[in-house]
């Protein structure tokens, strides 16, 4: 049966999206055309030509090299930055950087502008935000102080299959800046230490209109290049009021009710979440199993639940296109219409 050059080009551009990023078609058919594709459409060529433009504009690639039927497919901010993993690991990332770039530009360019100034250092920020809650800066706070300074902060999930990921992105795009965090964990205590850590570049000018990417940091973890040192500092600063320090003992409780006990006797002295203390004890002891289980008892919310609760009310989704806001609201794992 005869097979029209445009369905030939539709299977390449296929190939050329695996072979560049590691995106397999299955997902750039299910995340990144619009919901009504079919391959058949691209038997003509101007659903060939929509099929192009489609992928070039929600991956943010030149379109040229798009159209080009063997070029590599180039993407279309090269000062964009890329920190802690070597050459290899970048190119695992490839996948992954085009989804969350592109993510964080269409929720800028929906994002509401700012209603406060993003305050220049992290114990200014700490002390914004103790005085609405005491009990020392939360989670769900934190992502409500970003967006009130025109930050969006958003979740990302959906990847292609067997994709690495990073966990966490600060984004400068045209002036504006964004957050990606694209960890898993339900509990806020367990996401609190990469959002600030993101802030902490944003704050100290680490972008300048590109971003970092940062793959292996996890609570506390030891960093050796001098951005990311800055970077950790900001958090624990943001987070605890303090540079650096053990602040619950790493003796190894025996239960969940004697670390929660600890944790809430130390946050009211320090005035420190007590959830965050309960994971940072988790993280410096490997002590995770009563650790879980004491954020069990602390934690009801949901941590990327807050994040898509945040996106869905703050970005306004009338202004964008309707592929955007499909695509958007996907990788986010965000259901229904806006």
């Amino acid at each position: 049966m005869f097979e029209p050059e445009t369905a030939r080009k539709m299977k390449r551009l296929y190939d050329r999206l695996y072979r560049d990023f590691k995106m397999d078609a299955a997902y750039v058919r299910e995340t990144v055309l619009p919901s009504w594709w079919n391959d058949q459409i691209a038997e003509s060529s101007s659903g060939y030509s929509y099929a192009v433009a489609a992928v070039a504009r929600q991956l943010r690639l030149d379109l040229r090299s798009v159209e080009s039927d063997a070029a590599i497919l180039t993407p279309l901010e090269s000062s964009r930055r890329f920190w802690k993993v070597s050459q290899d690991q970048e190119q695992d990332l490839q996948a992954s950087k085009r989804i969350v770039e592109s993510a964080a530009d269409t929720a800028i360019a929906a994002a509401p502008k700012a209603k406060q100034t993003l305050l220049p250092s992290a114990l200014e920020i700490r002390e914004c935000l103790v005085k609405t809650k005491p009990a020392g800066v939360s989670f769900q706070s934190l992502v409500r102080y970003c967006w009130d300074c025109g930050i969006p902060v958003l979740h990302v999930s959906k990847f292609p299959h067997n994709s690495r990921k990073m966990v966490g992105v600060a984004l400068e795009i045209d002036g504006r800046q964004a957050i990606v965090l694209t960890y898993n964990h339900r509990y806020p205590a367990r996401m609190i230490f990469p959002l600030a850590h993101e802030l902490g570049h944003i704050v100290h000018g680490h972008l300048t209109n590109g971003a970092v990417f940062d793959s292996e940091m996890e609570i506390e973890e030891i960093a050796t290049n001098a951005q990311e040192i800055q970077a950790n500092e900001f958090a624990s600063l943001l987070l605890t009021g303090l540079p650096s320090q053990q602040l619950v003992t790493h003796q190894k409780l025996v239960t969940a009710e004697d670390l929660v006990n600890k944790c809430r006797a130390v946050s009211r002295y320090y005035q420190v979440d007590t959830g965050y203390l309960v994971a940072k004890y988790g993280h410096e002891t490997a002590n995770w199993s009563v650790a879980m289980k004491a954020l069990g008892k602390l934690q009801k919310s949901n941590a990327v639940a807050v994040m898509q609760d945040c996106a869905e009310r703050r970005l306004k989704w009338d202004e964008l296109d309707s592929d955007s806001v499909v695509f958007l609201r996907k990788v986010m794992g965000i259901s229904g219409e806006s």
